[in-house]
């Protein structure tokens, strides 16, 4: 096998490795220091308990295992190790989210790892693709190639994802994404239609959910002035459509209109929403767009309810609108674990792991891997070939600390898991799901 692009593996006790000796050649990145075991231990407890990942028995064993004072179990029959590469951006543009969802699936792994019931064990070896979609090709050829790697969990953006899915299609290599939306309409990539890629993230068009849902239930808005950016290309005006089809049928007036992919005019686009009498304002644009006419609409003394989506959600946005910042309510497809009750003890064991709260797409990645073991064995055994856990992607149904996650083939893997945020002195919170009753 060439050497990959490949950093330290994430394993527990674990066996020889089968992936070529030539990964660990290159270079290496730091993995956080262990946690003090007892620590850890007690946070995964309340992390398997809460998600309800454990199964029946394997959580409690390991922890009836390590309590001091317990009688050693006897020594049970080794388990097959499953390959599992990691491909994702670790070094360049979305670094951030792609370190954050290979800690959380290092978490995951541990979980997985611990559970003596599972038929199986993970080793996730990481791959640093650095976001060029060049450079993700060619990764993925060299990865299709390796017959132990079974399965892939990335890439990080959408770019690197298209670049990657001919080979992986091909190869019929099980891939599981939770940062990517990508959909399949117009596009052939000239092999078998059978797609092994399950991607966990909605597509951002269906974003206008929690937008109609909040705007209709929540602040009661009566006129919503729909702005499509063309700047995010169709998904934009399609979230618009969508928008607006959903006010209209919940009784609001809904008036949708573009903006040039170019310079913007913001004083006079807040002057349209004004002159509309709109008491609500929906933005399909990105951070410093957002930003702009967020300035515009508080110079223009607008009172009603501003909401974007998660194009524009970061620190950008706050520091480019400032004041005018306040109370914008955002639309993402990623919980914020530390406050979502389902994944507080993913969050406390995530920081006292790595000394830091879990980046966006960390609790995801997390349940991708979860639904990834789930889905390497059937019948309390490992499955070992790439086309079967493929298959079997389709078929589990995992109950996760952030999403319920389940095949259905006209809605994909997952449709609701989008959650909303409001701005408040100076910072994003998290207001919930966005079918909760505080939200909705």
């Amino acid at each position: 096998m060439l050497a990959l692009d490949a950093v330290e593996p994430t394993q527990v006790s674990a066996p020889a490795s089968t992936v070529s000796p030539d990964a660990a050649t290159m270079t290496a990145v730091r993995t956080a220091p262990s946690v003090a075991p007892g620590i850890r231990r007690r946070s995964f407890l309340r992390l398997g308990s809460t998600a309800g990942v454990l199964a029946a028995g394997g959580g409690g064993a390991w922890w009836w295992s390590t309590r001091r004072g317990t009688p050693t179990p006897p020594v049970a029959r080794p388990r097959p190790e499953l390959v599992v590469a990691f491909q994702g951006d670790l070094t360049g543009p979305a670094k951030d989210s792609g370190n954050a969802q290979l800690n959380g699936a290092r978490l995951a792994v541990e979980q997985v790892n611990a559970q003596s019931a599972r038929p199986l064990r993970l080793k996730l070896v990481p791959y640093d693709d650095g976001g060029d979609p060049t450079r993700a090709a060619s990764l993925a050829g060299r990865l299709v190639k390796d017959t132990g790697v079974l399965a892939v969990l990335g890439p990080t953006s959408d770019a690197c994802f298209l670049s990657t899915e001919a080979a992986y299609t091909k190869a019929t290599m099980p891939v599981v994404t939770v940062s990517v939306d990508v959909g399949l309409d117009g596009r052939s990539i000239g092999y078998s239609q059978f797609r092994s890629h399950a991607a966990l993230h909605v597509e951002r068009t269906l974003l206008a959910a929690p937008c109609v849902r909040y705007l209709s239930n929540h602040v009661d808005a009566r006129k919503v002035f729909l702005v499509d950016d063309r700047a995010q290309g169709d998904t934009a005006w399609k979230l618009c459509d969508l928008a607006q089809k959903g006010l209209r049928s919940a009784g609001r007036q809904a008036t949708l209109t573009s903006v040039p992919a170019g310079k913007i005019d913001y004083t006079a686009l807040a002057a349209s929403v004004m002159s509309a009498g709109a008491d609500a304002v929906v933005f399909t644009g990105d951070a410093a767009r957002t930003a702009g006419l967020a300035s515009a609409l508080k110079a223009a003394r607008f009172t009603g309810t501003c909401m974007a989506t998660e194009q524009a959600f970061g620190p950008g946005f706050l520091t480019a609108a400032g004041a005018a910042a306040t109370g914008w309510v955002f639309a993402t497809s990623f919980t914020d674990p530390a406050v979502r009750p389902s994944a507080r003890a993913f969050s406390a064991a995530y920081r006292t792991r790595f000394g830091a709260a879990p980046g966006w797409y960390a609790a995801e990645a997390y349940d991708a891997v979860m639904f990834l073991a789930a889905s390497c064995a059937q019948d309390g055994a490992a499955l070992r070939e790439r086309v079967a856990i493929a298959h079997r992607l389709q078929e589990v149904k995992h109950t996760g600390i952030t999403r319920t996650v389940a095949y259905r083939p006209s809605h994909g893997y997952n449709d609701d898991a989008m959650f909303l945020y409001e701005v408040a002195d100076g910072a994003f919170h998290y207001l919930g799901q966005y079918k909760e009753a505080a939200v909705s």
